[in-house]
């Protein structure tokens, strides 16, 4: 499976998305972020975990191996 990562934004919610690249479709999304999403990086170490980051220089560390795509706040 291919897996990658997309940001978006608009009037009331700020999301980040994992899409199957192969079957052309969602297969979890994560909310959190206040502003627009700007950022999102998959970790070099482990293929479960990435990063986003958001217009007030928020970031999030998600893992993708959880039942539901869950935020941990990042310094």
């Amino acid at each position: 499976m291919i897996i990658f990562s997309t940001g978006e934004y608009d009037l009331f919610i700020s999301q980040v998305r994992l899409w199957d690249a192969e079957r052309r479709s969602c297969i979890g999304t994560g909310k959190g972020h206040l502003g627009a999403v700007g950022s999102v990086a998959f970790s070099k170490k482990s293929k479960n975990f990435f990063v986003s980051g958001s217009r007030f220089v928020v970031q999030f560390l998600w893992d993708i191996c959880l039942p539901k795509v869950m935020p941990k706040l990042l310094f």
